[in-house]
C-alpha cells in the first residue's frame, strides 16, 4: 500500500524508435524550403549539414564560425532553465565543445544569414 496523499508513479511510455532520414529525402525537404521560406532553408542547411543539437546551433557566436577555414567551434548552448529562463552555458560534455568542419552547402547557407544580418542592422540603423 502507497502512503496516503502521494500521487501513484507513472511509468514513461516507451519511445517510439526514430527513423533518420535518408540523403534523398533531406535533399528534397531542403529543396522545398528553399522555394517556401529561404531564410529557414539556412536554418535547415546549416542543423542538417552539420548535426549540432539545436541547443549548440543556437548557442553559436559569429566569432565561433570560421568561413575562409571551413569550420566552427562549438563552446556555447543555449539552454532553457525550468522551461522558463534561457541561458547560454557550457556544452554539457567534453566532446561536445569542438570543431566541425562545414560543408560548401553550410558555407553558403551561412554566407547568406551574414549578409542578411548587415542588412537588417543596417536597416534598423537607418530607422526604417
Amino acid at each position: 500500500m502507497r502512503p496516503r496523499g502521494r500521487p501513484p508513479a507513472l511509468r514513461r511510455p516507451p519511445a517510439p524508435e526514430r527513423r533518420i532520414w535518408t540523403a534523398e529525402e533531406a535533399v528534397r525537404f531542403l529543396w522545398h524550403c528553399h522555394q517556401a521560406d529561404p531564410d529557414m532553408a539556412d536554418l535547415f542547411e546549416f542543423l542538417i549539414g552539420t548535426g549540432l543539437r539545436k541547443g549548440e546551433a543556437l548557442g553559436l557566436h559569429w566569432d565561433d564560425v570560421h568561413l575562409s577555414e571551413r569550420v566552427l567551434y562549438v563552446r556555447c548552448t543555449l539552454s532553457a532553465i525550468d522551461n522558463n529562463r534561457l541561458v547560454i552555458t557550457p556544452p554539457k560534455t567534453r566532446s561536445s565543445r569542438n570543431w566541425v568542419a562545414i560543408s560548401p552547402r553550410v558555407a553558403a547557407a551561412l554566407h547568406h544569414r551574414a549578409r542578411s544580418s548587415v542588412r537588417c542592422r543596417r536597416t534598423r540603423e537607418r530607422g526604417l
